[in-house]
């Protein structure tokens, strides 16, 4: 019966459910490809091989996402370590709530709780950094896949010139594609955890 404790059933409810929750959006994994296959067709057809220059751009972003994503998993497996010492502890004090009185036992015990919650904080601070980096670069990467796009296709062949049509066309398309782009990697990390 006590094969685990309360911080390890508290965590299961809390952290773990919700992943299998997000397996219901398994659709996403197929139309995120169908998505970017064929928005890169389409920039093909209006911009020729220079279309492949800024969605290689795109592909290159996705190992460092996953990279980011095993990061944040490690700091989320920490960060539930902590939590579980942290609710088991509480758990602890709580029960025995009147030999703690008894002994004037608080500080220490307050002192234990603190040192795992600031364990825990940073953590979750480190993991804030990363959500951070990954947002700024996620708000960047179409600025440089539209620049190495457009310079691409405006030296191609000697020089060309791009015109509005085109210019707002494949913006549009990478703009259909980013979200997907961003999805994917989501996605697999979320089947994997799940």
């Amino acid at each position: 019966k006590k094969e685990s404790s309360m911080g390890e059933v508290v965590n299961l409810m809390s952290v773990d459910v919700p992943r299998f929750d997000y397996l219901v959006n398994v659709n996403l994994l197929w139309s995120s490809v169908l998505q970017i296959c064929l928005s890169t067709v389409f920039i093909y057809q209006g911009l020729g091989w220079p279309a492949f220059v800024g969605v290689d751009i795109l592909l290159l972003s996705i190992p460092l996402n996953l990279v980011l994503m095993a990061l944040m998993q490690k700091l989320n497996l920490k960060q539930m370590k902590f939590k579980d010492a942290r609710i088991k502890l509480m758990n602890e004090i709580l029960g025995g709530m009147k030999v703690l009185k008894l002994y004037a036992w608080e500080p220490s015990f307050i002192g234990q709780v603190l040192g795992i919650r600031n364990n825990e904080v940073k953590v979750m601070k480190t993991a804030a950094y990363y959500r951070a980096f990954m947002s700024f670069f996620w708000t960047v990467a179409p600025f440089m896949v539209g620049l190495g796009a457009f310079t691409s296709y405006i030296f191609k062949d000697g020089g060309q010139v791009l015109t509005a049509q085109q210019a707002f066309t494949t913006i549009q398309y990478l703009n259909i594609m980013r979200m997907p782009l961003a999805i994917f990697p989501m996605m697999v990390a979320f089947m994997v955890q799940a």
